[in-house]
C-alpha cells in the first residue's frame, strides 16, 4: 500500500523524532524568550505535513496518488485523510488556546464582562472542535483496524 519503504521509512521516523524534540523543547521553554521562536519554528512542519497528507490522500482516493488504490486498499488513503483533517483540527485548537493566553491575564486583573463573554464563546467553539477531533481520531483508528474498503 505504501511504496516507500526502507530508507524512506527510517527518514520519516527520524524526521518525526526531530519534530517531537522541537515540540518538547518549545514546551520546556514556555515562559522564556526562547518559547516564541521555537513555537513558531515548530508550527511550520505541521502546515507542510497537513498539506502533504491531504493532497496525497485525496490523490490516492482518486487513483492517482502514491498509496495503492486497488480493491481492499483504499482504507489506507482514507486513514491518511482523516489523520490530516485531525491535524487541521489540532491547529484550530492551538489558535483557540493562543487566544486564551491573551485573555487570562486580563481576567486575572479583575472582572471584565466583555472579555468573559468572548472567552465563553471561545470555550464553546473549542469544545465543539475538540469533539470533532475525537470523531476524526476514532475514524482514523477505525480505518486502520477494520480496513473497510
Amino acid at each position: 500500500m505504501q511504496p516507500r519503504g526502507g530508507g524512506w521509512l527510517v527518514a520519516m521516523w527520524v524526521t518525526w523524532a526531530a519534530w517531537m524534540a522541537l515540540t518538547w523543547g518549545a514546551f520546556a521553554k514556555r515562559g522564556t524568550p526562547m518559547f516564541k521562536p521555537l513555537s513558531d519554528i515548530e508550527d511550520w512542519p505541521r502546515y507542510l505535513l497537513i498539506t502533504t497528507l491531504l493532497i496525497t490522500s485525496l490523490m490516492s482516493l482518486t487513483g492517482n496518488g502514491p498509496f495503492a488504490g486497488g480493491e481492499g486498499q483504499m482504507w489506507f488513503a482514507a486513514k491518511i485523510l482523516t489523520y490530516g483533517l485531525a491535524l487541521v483540527i489540532g491547529v484550530i485548537l492551538r489558535l483557540i488556546m493562543h487566544e486564551w493566553q491573551k485573555v487570562f491575564p486580563i481576567l486575572a486583573a479583575g472582572p471584565n464582562v466583555e472579555v468573559e463573554a468572548k472567552l465563553n464563546i471561545s470555550i464553546h467553539l473549542g469544545r465543539f472542535v475538540a469533539y470533532m477531533y475525537w470523531v476524526l481520531s476514532l475514524s482514523t483508528a477505525f480505518f486502520g483496524a477494520v480496513n473497510p474498503f
